[in-house]
Parts: C-alpha cells; sequence; structure tokens
C-alpha cells in the first residue's frame, strides 16, 4: 500500500482574527473600534458634567492669560491656512470618476472631507465674537428703553449648556480619529489620510495653547478629546485683547467682566503683563549763562 497520507490539522484562529459582517473589519478592529466609540461617549458625558459644575459653581473664578490668548490667535491662523489647503483634495478624489478606490475608502475619504468642514465651522464660531459683541453692546451699553427693541428671555443655563461642549462641533476630532484607525485596520493607507494626521498634531498644539491661556473647568485629557469645551469660552476672552473698542477703556472694561459674569457665571481674573516706567520728570532746560561784563574802554 502507497504512504499514508498525513492529514494536517490547522491551528485553530484566535478570536481576534475572526471575521465579522464588514468585510475587512476582523473581530480584534471592531472590538478596538468599539472601546474607542465607548472612550469617546465616556469622555463627552463625564466632561459635559465637569463643565457644567465648573460653571455653575458659585463664586468660579478662572484665570485668562492675555499673552497665551495672543499665541492661540496666532496657531488658529496657522490652522484656519491649512484647512483652507487641504478641503480641496478630499473633495477632489471622490469626484474623480477614474479612481479605482473601493467603497470603504470612499467612505473614509468622506469622513476625512467632513471633518475638514466641521473644523472650519468650530474654529470660526469660537474665534468669531461679533454675536458676543452684540449680546454685550445690547444687554449693557443701551440705557433707553426704544420701541422698536424686543427683548427675549434666555436662561443662564442655556449658556451654560452651549458652553460645557457641542457634539456638532466635537465630530470634527472624532471624524480624524475614525480616519486613523481605519488607517491602523487596514482599510486605507496611513497615506491616504494625512490631512487627520495634519489635524489632529495642530488641534494637539491649538489646544495645548488655548489651555494656557485659560480653562474654565473640564480637565486636560477631556478638553483635547472635546474640542468645543476648549475652544467656545474664548469668545468672552477674544475681546479683551483689545478688538473692540467697546472694552477699550476701564469703564468698558468693567461692563465685559460684569457682562460674562451674568452670561456664563465665570468670574475672569485677567492676567497681563505689566511694564513698569520710570517717572516721568520734567524737563530741565539749562542754567542761562551769567551776562559777561561789557567789554573795558580801550585806553586812548
Amino acid at each position: 500500500m502507497g504512504r499514508k497520507a498525513q492529514l494536517e490539522i490547522a491551528p485553530p484562529e484566535a478570536w481576534w482574527e475572526g471575521t465579522t459582517v464588514v468585510a475587512g473589519l476582523s473581530a480584534g478592529e471592531a472590538a478596538l473600534l468599539c472601546a474607542l466609540l465607548a472612550m469617546l461617549l465616556y469622555v463627552r458625558i463625564a466632561g459635559r458634567q465637569a463643565m457644567k459644575d465648573a460653571l455653575g459653581a458659585k463664586n468660579a473664578t478662572r484665570a485668562l492669560d492675555i499673552s497665551a490668548l495672543a499665541r492661540v490667535a496666532l496657531v488658529k491662523e496657522v490652522f484656519m491656512a491649512y484647512l483652507g489647503a487641504a478641503i480641496l483634495e478630499p473633495l477632489l478624489a471622490i469626484a474623480n470618476t477614474d479612481s479605482n478606490a473601493n467603497g470603504k475608502e470612499l467612505f473614509v475619504t468622506v469622513l476625512e472631507l467632513l471633518s475638514l468642514i466641521f473644523w472650519f465651522y468650530m474654529l470660526t464660531d469660537a474665534f468669531d465674537t461679533s454675536d458676543t459683541a452684540a449680546g454685550f453692546v445690547y444687554n449693557k451699553k443701551l440705557t433707553v428703553k426704544h420701541a422698536f427693541l424686543k427683548k427675549v428671555p434666555r436662561s443662564k443655563l442655556d449658556e451654560r449648556n452651549t458652553l460645557a461642549g457641542s457634539l456638532s462641533r466635537d465630530v470634527a476630532l472624532w471624524f480624524c480619529l475614525l480616519g486613523i484607525f481605519a488607517a491602523f485596520a487596514g482599510v486605507v493607507s496611513h497615506r491616504d489620510v494625512v490631512h487627520s494626521w495634519a489635524v489632529v498634531l495642530l488641534w494637539t498644539i491649538l489646544h495645548h495653547n488655548a489651555r494656557l491661556a485659560t480653562s474654565w473647568g473640564a480637565g486636560y485629557f477631556t478638553t483635547l478629546l472635546m474640542p468645543s469645551a476648549a475652544l467656545l469660552p474664548l469668545e468672552y476672552c477674544l475681546p479683551l485683547m483689545g478688538d473692540l473698542d467697546i472694552v477699550g477703556d476701564d469703564e468698558g472694561m468693567a461692563d465685559w467682566h460684569a457682562f460674562v459674569k451674568a452670561q456664563t457665571g465665570i468670574n475672569l481674573l485677567i492676567i497681563y503683563d505689566g511694564v513698569t516706567q520710570d517717572p516721568i520728570k520734567p524737563p530741565t532746560s539749562p542754567r542761562p549763562a551769567a551776562p559777561k561784563p561789557p567789554a573795558a574802554a580801550a585806553n586812548s
């Protein structure tokens, strides 16, 4: 008889290598995705509660460093410039009919495009103080009740709920994180999500500078994953850099401080760089020279 065929028994497959209903996504990768989403959900719930507690605390005092706030504005300009340069690439990739990208790759590209759009929206909203300044003018500067003006009562809790974090703004970062996760899962290459990596890096730098300028309650890691909790309070801080004439004097500064306190419950402690000056001395004029005696008459 011939040689008996030897049956090779394949080693058992590890659980994380098992397939899922999503083609190309293993069980381990699906578990990591669920863990990431659960962590983001926990951070959002805990972070919002921490911000609400901080904003609702009695006599809550938060420091504002004007020098650090100026750096925040500079980093924001670099961030916006990058967004303007990067937003066309995913849009052109989606519209390219000659591309060989599959459905999953197109889905990741759409996530990246949405991320850039939401970052544009959030940064523009956080650094645009026109609505806050308008509220200050109508509530603090107008002393005559005109018949054509109507004030709509608004609860202080509404503003605190907004400052505690906004899901429509936080998804800008979460879309980036999902794109990076897709690259680690092998759905796309890291080169395909290079904009997500760049945005996360820029946000890390902007977040750190924003925390140095002011922090209104939530922890460092919480605001890192909840950009709105770190950026939205800046609407009440940026006018103090002298961009608006309404807070350009002592009375306007006091009125703005009271306005922020009434709207948010936060007592701002404003820290600025002071330069000591030497006392101004009155100019001293040189001592007039004594008149010379008239020349003696020449001897005749």
